[in-house]
């Protein structure tokens, strides 16, 4: 509804005579090519996305909301957007719109619509560009559905980009610089509204009242406590959070200067507030939108997957994917049924022959393995949990390894006598029948 023009243009790149043997594809990829959009109200934030860059077999599909990235953020503030390429491009640009809008595909449909503020009458100048009718009060809208958006998708009660320009409102910092130096945890807690800021909110506001996890004596943090305070505790836990955003004065006064008696102050992000040694404070800041806790100082974040998994102290593989090694199977298209070779002919009856040659105890444990229940004296294919493929696969297998040991046993046989030959024989009928 906002796309109230639309123009496809294009011009050769080369006038070679060598352009009569190409074809009509090869054309339009060397055609250059520009598509350009009218918008009645300037692009709100909520407008822009990016790819999320993951591992191959994890989430590369995904898109994530991002403020705007051209320069001087003037995408946002335009009424014309310029899109250059070749021409098979935005052919394919222009198609996916069109398919997406009806009302595009009708201005696509006729260069003369009337619906079209970008019909063959229209200048294309940069210049001739229109301004919007009341620029503030579209973007006021844009922000506001944006807002309303995140609220439904996220729970936030506000863009994740507002919370660093209120934290510069609110005094508590004085540049948006160093807004971005702010706790990520905090910050989170702010935009879920967990935490609420206002004009009567100073450094000195209590967020949280609790217990000393040293001493138990009671412990008061402010916002400014919270306010740059480390998202990783696992370093100094041992020794007495030194780096922790509130320190308890009891500690100090039964156990001496040296022991500061830190206090992290964690779950902000989660709603669930506590002061904690440092051990299980632990905020992932490799997440969206300022992250989330993982407690334990030993979680860490897969880069590749996006998961969060225990990494130890010796930095243990993601189990999700393997470091970026591991396929995700479920995902992957089952193998054709062209793989399997298929059952080898009289299967069964050289599987008993040859496992008849091996020793008494090594039957069972083929049969059972192979047959099933039911051993080499049931009739039809008892496979206890093999299924079709795995029976078919490991059939052949096994008779394959059957023949070439019956092989090498031949060779050995070749110097025995015919009685010795008998005897064996003798032996194997024997252990069929057991």
């Amino acid at each position: 509804g906002d796309v109230v023009g639309i123009r496809l243009m294009g011009k050769s790149r080369s006038t070679s005579d060598t352009d009569e043997s190409k074809d009509d594809e090869e054309k339009e990829r060397d055609a250059g090519a520009v598509l350009i959009l009218e918008i009645n109200q300037p692009l709100g934030s909520d407008a822009f996305a990016a790819r999320m860059v993951h591992s191959r077999y994890h989430k590369e599909n995904e898109f994530a909301l991002i403020e705007d990235w051209t320069p001087n953020k003037v995408c946002s503030r335009s009424s014309r957007i310029y899109l250059y390429g070749n021409m098979a491009e935005m052919k394919q640009t222009a198609t996916l719109l069109a398919t997406i809008c009806p009302h595009i595909a009708s201005m696509l449909s006729s260069s003369s619509s009337e619906t079209n503020t970008l019909n063959a009458s229209a200048s294309l100048d940069y210049a001739a560009s229109p301004g919007f009718a009341d620029s503030t009060t579209d973007e006021s809208h844009a922000d506001k559905k944006q807002k309303i958006e995140m609220s439904k998708k996220k729970g936030y009660v506000m863009a994740p980009s507002d919370v660093e320009q209120l934290l510069v409102d609110t005094k508590l910092v004085g540049t948006l610089a160093r807004a971005r130096e702010v706790n990520p945890c905090l910050k989170k807690a702010i935009l879920l509204g967990h935490i609420k800021l206002g004009d009567n909110t100073t450094k000195k506001t209590v967020i949280f009242e609790g217990s000393c996890v040293h001493c138990g004596s009671s412990l008061q943090c402010t916002i400014g406590n919270a306010l740059f305070q480390s998202t990783y505790g696992g370093i100094d836990y041992c020794d007495g959070g030194e780096d922790a955003g509130v320190k308890c004065s009891s500690c100090r006064k039964a156990m001496g200067s040296e022991y500061c008696g830190g206090n992290y102050v964690t779950g902000l992000c989660r709603n669930d507030f506590e002061f904690d040694s440092g051990k299980f404070h632990n905020h992932c800041c490799e997440c969206d939108d300022f992250g989330i806790c993982m407690g334990d100082y030993r979680e860490g974040h897969c880069p590749h997957c996006g998961d969060h998994y225990f990494v130890g102290n010796s930095g243990f593989p993601c189990p999700s994917c393997g470091g970026g090694k591991s396929k995700d199977l479920t995902k992957m298209s089952p193998p054709p049924l062209s793989a399997w070779d298929g059952r080898p002919e009289n299967a069964m009856e050289v599987f008993q022959a040859q496992n008849a040659r091996r020793p008494a105890a090594e039957q069972m444990i083929m049969n059972a393995l192979v047959l099933g229940g039911e051993g080499s004296g049931g009739s039809g294919r008892a496979r206890g949990v093999m299924d079709d493929a795995m029976f078919d696969s490991v059939f052949g297998q096994l008779v394959s390894q059957l023949a070439d040991a019956g092989d090498a046993d031949s060779d050995d046989d070749d110097d025995s006598t015919d009685g010795g030959r008998q005897g064996q024989a003798g032996g194997a009928e024997e252990c069929r029948q057991m």
